[in-house]
């Protein structure tokens, strides 16, 4: 994977109303904040409050960076969020529009899902 072929990277929840989901989202985006990647850019969005709601809920995460930088804080981040619990999520390349859902709720899950999460990041290098 090249370093430096910048790419938008969309994370959600597979469903919307998952609560768990948005904190993860939302866990997510530190964790990339606190990562020292100065070309990456990173922004929750927002959804607008629902009929009865007092705010919006994240909807989703937006990461602009390499491939290689999003690829290794993801897995960094899939790995120590797991342990708090499971982690239902949509990982999609911006431009190609391709996804990649993912549902892990152990390290083992985890283990199982490394090979489609580093073909996803690999196939958008080729």
């Amino acid at each position: 994977m090249s370093e430096n072929r910048r790419t938008e990277f969309l994370f959600r929840p597979i469903d919307e109303d998952d609560v768990a989901a948005q904190e993860d989202l939302r866990s997510l985006e530190a964790w990339f904040s606190a990562r020292d990647e100065p070309d990456a850019e990173v922004a929750l969005r927002i959804r607008p409050p629902r009929v009865g709601e007092l705010g919006g809920q994240p909807e989703e995460l937006v990461a602009i960076a390499g491939a290689v930088a999003v690829a290794r804080a993801f897995t960094a981040w899939l790995r120590e969020r797991v342990r708090s619990g499971k982690v239902n999520m949509t990982l999609e390349d911006g431009f190609t529009k391709r996804k990649l859902e993912l549902r892990a709720g152990s390290s083992e899950d985890i283990d199982k899902l490394m090979p489609m999460i580093t073909g996803f990041y690999n196939d958008l290098e080729e």
